[in-house]
């Protein structure tokens, strides 16, 4: 279920983009986005429901999910260039999966 709600949120960013004037290279590498996009969300979403089979509260799941999410995504290069934010973080970003999916994103949309 996660996945086809990230598919969907996607299209409509994708669409967004397209109406402001964005412009993508080509349909293949947006669909390569938005597949990178939901393999990422269905990997935090087992991670999420198998933690909450062990804890069995929502507060915790909420809470752990949001401890881990938060980092991955700004010790990543989502929001800055990679050369542009300080050495450990790069060194971190080389070994977060939030910054794998954000570099292949980036590489299959970019001319």
């Amino acid at each position: 279920m996660q996945t086809v709600i990230i598919v969907i949120q996607s299209l409509i960013i994708v669409v967004l983009a397209i109406i402001v004037g964005a412009r993508f290279p080509n349909a293949g590498g947006v669909a390569v986005l938005i597949a990178l996009a939901s393999l990422l969300g269905a990997s935090f979403g087992a991670l999420s429901n198998g933690l909450a089979l062990v804890a069995r509260r929502e507060e915790t799941v909420i809470a752990v999910m949001n401890f881990v999410l938060l980092p991955l995504t700004f010790l990543s290069t989502t929001f800055m260039q990679k050369s542009l934010i300080p050495k450990w973080m790069q060194t971190a970003a080389d070994f977060n999966p939030v910054n794998w999916a954000v570099e292949a994103g980036r590489a299959a949309v970019l001319p």
